[in-house]
């Protein structure tokens, strides 16, 4: 067992007398930051990393939003109070990778791609692990990236020949080699194919959902990006 999972199995073993213990303390400083700040934090959103118990909480209570993410793991690790929406977001991946698989029209093949990967992100928050939200929050960035460079080709396409269908684009985007290089590397790149800016996201969460035994999760990404090449790859090639 390595050191970070020792730590952790410590840790759960006191924290419920831990928190009790400071269920009862006044934090002075806080008090002092919110009096001092209160103008710029009330109707604000907060988000307390590393909240422990949520012991703070009480002095934002003005606030209309407060996140806080020390009780993820605990709730996804029982179906009942949580652990449902990793299948939930699971199966809207699978299945909208399915749905734009079988469409012809590029538009509704890359809106039902993104509705699939930003499943892939809520999957990688729901771990909990601050490895995984970092996973989670690379895959905005680099989706983000390559689906907006594939909508602006769909939209070129749109434009100039009348036609968003895979199979008539597929046809005429020989004549145009920068454009179907740009395609080929922005698609593969969602599909998460090697050493391109997509596959270190994926891979990240692909590792940390199976390191931290969230098997169903990596399961579900594992198989919508398969799904994820057979409809990129008419357009790629």
């Amino acid at each position: 067992m390595s050191n970070e999972n020792i730590k952790k199995v410590n840790y759960d073993q006191f924290a419920a007398t831990f928190s009790e213990s400071r269920n009862h303390m006044k934090w002075e400083e806080i008090e002092y930051f919110v009096e001092k700040y209160s103008e710029y934090i009330d109707e604000k959103k907060i988000i307390d990393i590393g909240c422990g118990n949520g012991r703070l909480l009480d002095h934002f209570i003005k606030s209309h939003y407060i996140f806080d993410i020390d009780y993820i793991r605990m709730l996804t690790n029982n179906f009942f109070t949580g652990g449902w929406l990793v299948f939930l977001c699971g199966l809207t991946a699978v299945y909208t990778a399915y749905s734009a698989l079988k469409t012809d029209d590029l538009k509704q093949r890359f809106t039902l791609s993104t509705v699939g990967q930003l499943s892939y992100i809520l999957l990688a928050i729901l771990v909990g692990t601050p490895i995984a939200i970092l996973a989670g929050t690379l895959h905005i960035v680099t989706h983000s990236v390559a689906k907006s460079c594939l909508f602006y080709v769909a939209g070129f396409f749109n434009s100039f020949y009348n036609s968003t269908s895979a199979s008539d684009v597929g046809k005429i985007i020989p004549n145009y080699k920068f454009i179907a290089f740009v395609v080929a590397v922005c698609g593969l790149s969602i599909t998460g194919f090697p050493f391109l800016a997509g596959f270190y996201s994926k891979d990240l969460m692909l590792l940390e959902e199976w390191h931290s035994h969230n098997y169903f999760s990596a399961i579900f990404l594992l198989i919508g990006s398969v799904i994820n090449i057979f409809y990129i790859l008419p357009v790629v090639k």
